[in-house]
């Protein structure tokens, strides 16, 4: 072999070496970046999942509606408000359905004033239960616990004189679909309606790259629906950029006795639960499903007609 091509054999070989320990400490860089993503991940996830912590409390005195109650459960952290409002009865021995709704990871009970005057509208009584460490009640939000507050707001629904036990709906948005799911697999309610549903909160971390097993709260909606195998309705703006709608188009193949409504044009903080549409829909799907009586029309302001 002359010098030549001795040389270069030397400098190809020196320059395949040089690069062999580039791209091992790139792939180093990588795995140690990936690695404390992952820690903080953990460490924060429960923050980012329940941000009370950016949830002003109003100072509420009174719920605002007749008749209204609050209620307080006892847990092991301390108390959890809770707040229940009668729809009114045609007669005095009626027992009227019940919803008991969860809200979004950013609100309060106290924000759900249209919410509670929609169900009013359809003869519906109404109970919100405030999450652990929101507002006015103690403790720490988390999958478990939230579940088993509810289940608890559950069973006293069941209990109420002028509550049908047997006409008891769940209704959730956003994180609240993972709760109320989970309770309806429990629970076996009459029927559940989700707003803006997720999957499970571990495929919506899949998306940002945190394997499963990091993940405290897994909420998996589907899992949870199919051991409850009752009716649910799904509600969904097809510009969510929060919980994308294939969660939601997704959920609706995988669940038996699914009711799939998608809303063109809005996305997660946008969703029209003030318009007619969205209560004549929950209202035609509870009547389908036996909560509500097949009579009476709705008007478009949710009211019966004649």
């Amino acid at each position: 072999m002359s010098d030549t091509a001795e040389s270069q054999g030397r400098t190809e070989g020196s320059g395949k070496s040089r690069y062999r320990r580039m791209l091992s400490k790139t792939l180093l860089a990588i795995g140690i970046f990936y690695a404390l993503y992952l820690v903080l991940a953990l460490l924060i996830q429960r923050r980012l999942v329940f941000p009370r912590h950016l949830i002003p409390t109003p100072q509420r005195t009174e719920i605002g509606w007749p008749g209204g109650q609050q209620i307080w459960l006892d847990t092991d952290e301390g108390r959890t408000e809770v707040w229940f409002i009668p729809a009114e009865a045609s007669s005095t021995f009626e027992r009227v359905p019940a919803v008991l709704f969860a809200h979004g990871n950013a609100e309060l009970i106290d924000h759900q004033q249209t919410i509670v005057e929609g169900y009013l509208r359809i003869g519906v009584s109404v109970m919100l239960c405030e999450y652990r460490g929101y507002g006015r009640s103690s403790g720490t939000p988390s999958q478990k616990h939230l579940v088993a507050d509810f289940r608890r707001c559950y069973e006293l629904l069941t209990q109420m004189d002028r509550v049908d036990a047997g006409r008891i709906v769940l209704h959730g948005r956003s994180i609240g679909t993972g709760v109320v799911s989970a309770v309806a697999a429990e629970c076996k309610p009459a029927a559940v309606i989700l707003r803006s549903p997720f999957l499970s909160v571990r495929r919506m971390a899949a998306s940002m790259l945190i394997p499963p097993f990091l993940v405290l709260d897994p909420f998996d909606n589907v899992t949870a629906l199919r051991a409850y195998g009752g009716p649910v309705l799904i509600l969904h703006g097809n510009r969510d950029r929060v919980i994308p709608v294939e969660h939601g188009r997704r959920l609706a193949k995988l669940v038996p006795r699914a009711r799939y409504i998608e809303y063109e044009g809005y996305g997660h903080n946008d969703f029209p639960e003030y318009s007619a549409r969205y209560w004549l829909e929950i209202a035609e799907f509870l009547r389908e499903v036996g909560v509500l009586p097949t009579w009476g029309p709705m008007q478009a302001d949710g009211r019966e007609g004649a």
